[in-house]
């Protein structure tokens, strides 16, 4: 039963909603089955929803104890349970969005023969909507929808009037190039992971009409115009023009549609950050934060432990130390309870590591195994950082020899392999320098090195050390 429909819509509900599902049960209007209700009341009880806790077994014996199993009884229940659910969400959307409970309204209006009724509902929301100083996408789409309808009842008997039609159509216009522009954005993520190509023939004249007209200065269609260009031509002034509007003008966006703006925006300040672009690990660092900290980036009341994970990694590129404790703190419990520890210790040891507090970070690293296997090879990397900057060569040296066997045998890693096995050839080349810097007064890291800032600085070190010792003996 735990991959049923009824359970999985359960697990989604908020607390809230599920006070209120409580209370939608005990009407009679809804439901005169106490097996229903009963069968409600089992699923509510449960401590943890498992497969075990939730099983059709159990709950058949929750609600019959003195009978015996009947599968088909058991099954046409979670059926018809379903089916109110499904009925409970429909109310419960009704309840929570006036626009919706006016447009189902105004539509049993029309279809009823009660034209004026419908107008009332119709003309009201218009007026709402044509106060607003700025328009979100919802608002175009409901000045389109309901301007239709106004338009079929008000044009019955009147032949004169303009019926509101040409603000009816340019809600539609600016709908379609929203739309058009979030489905490029969408193509562009696509092309870049994949070789399927994906036309979007009204992309062209779409880009045309904004660049050529006033479209450009609606919020909405800035923000969606600018994120195109920046992520699609890589152009950096389109993304401070982004931005500059995004957090003026979120109240526009729904909160997915702002997800999804953010999260282009942060994908195109970490491919700089991979450049070693430092305003933009600010950038990156900065609206992740802000992201986390207005709900942005918070789905289903969880952080991804991956999206935790690169704000540390940010926030320690740019040093800001402080910041990245506070957030890690704040933070930990809405990572996913499987992960939540080995998360909060791997970059727990990050940090450690940055604020020179090696003995912490060692013992982080050396007692903990990590799940994921990119964080195993990049806590054992960790490692030989500390050993090398401690001079604890002895270590270091049998440590990478198995490091290196390590990534060797790591299959099913995709390009991190090639990854691993460059970090393994550059300290190689580093341990090499470290004893016999003479051999390589003039050598230097190509900037396709991995972790180019730090084996460069290491460099530096050695040949500091090299030249401080002959120096001495002169």
């Amino acid at each position: 039963m735990i991959n049923s429909k009824l359970i999985k819509i359960y697990i989604s509900l908020s607390n809230d909603c599920k006070k209120i599902l409580r209370r939608y049960l005990k009407s009679s209007f809804v439901t005169e089955s106490k097996d229903i209700v009963s069968f409600f009341t089992f699923i509510d009880t449960r401590r943890e929803i498992t497969a075990l806790s939730v099983s059709k077994e159990k709950a058949f014996s929750y609600l019959y104890p003195k009978a015996v199993y009947n599968d088909l009884k058991i099954r046409h229940l979670i059926w018809k349970s379903t089916e109110i659910m499904e009925d409970f969400l429909l109310y419960y959307q009704t309840q929570n969005s006036l626009l919706l409970r006016n447009k189902i309204l105004s539509d049993f209006y029309f279809s009823n023969n009660l034209p004026f009724l419908s107008n009332m509902i119709i003309t009201e929301e218009l007026e709402k909507i044509e106060q607003k100083e700025e328009r979100s996408v919802l608002d175009y789409q409901t000045l389109y929808s309901f301007g239709l309808k106004y338009y079929d009842i008000n044009s019955n008997n009147n032949r004169t009037s303009d019926f509101k039609f040409e603000q009816t159509c340019n809600a539609l216009n600016v709908d379609i190039i929203v739309e058009v522009l979030k489905s490029a954005c969408i193509i562009d993520s696509i092309h870049k992971v994949t070789e399927k190509k994906i036309d979007l023939p009204l992309l062209k004249p779409t880009l045309e009409l904004v660049e050529s007209s006033d479209y450009i200065n609606l919020p909405i269609i800035k923000i969606y115009y600018n994120i195109y260009m920046a992520i699609t031509f890589d152009n950096e002034i389109a993304f401070e023009v982004f931005s500059e509007n995004i957090k003026k003008y979120e109240m526009l966006f729904e909160k997915n549609a702002l997800n999804k703006l953010f999260r282009l925006a942060i994908n195109f300040c970490i491919k700089r950050h991979n450049q070693n672009r430092i305003e933009y690990s600010k950038h990156a660092f900065n609206l992740y934060l802000y992201g986390i900290e207005n709900g942005i980036l918070i789905e289903n009341e969880e952080i991804s432990r991956f999206v935790y994970t690169n704000i540390v990694t940010m926030g320690i590129k740019i040093q800001e130390f402080e910041k990245v404790k506070n957030f890690m703190d704040k933070y930990v419990d809405y990572i996913q309870s499987d992960y939540k520890e080995n998360t909060f210790h791997f970059n727990s040891a990050k940090l450690f590591y940055a604020t020179k507090r090696y003995n912490d970070a060692t013992f982080i690293l050396m007692t903990n195994e990590f799940k994921d296997i990119i964080w195993n090879l990049n806590a054992k990397y960790l490692l030989l950082k500390i050993q090398f900057e401690t001079d604890d060569l002895e270590t270091m040296e049998n440590y990478f020899t198995a490091y290196r066997l390590f990534v060797k045998r790591r299959k099913n890693i995709g390009y991190h392999k090639e990854y691993f096995t460059n970090i393994c050839n550059s300290f190689a080349k580093l341990m090499e320098i470290k004893h016999n810097p003479a051999k390589f007064t003039s050598f230097t890291f190509d900037n396709q090195t991995p972790d180019i800032d730090w084996f460069q600085k290491s460099l530096e070190s050695i040949k500091i050390n090299f030249q401080t010792q002959n120096s001495r003996r002169k």
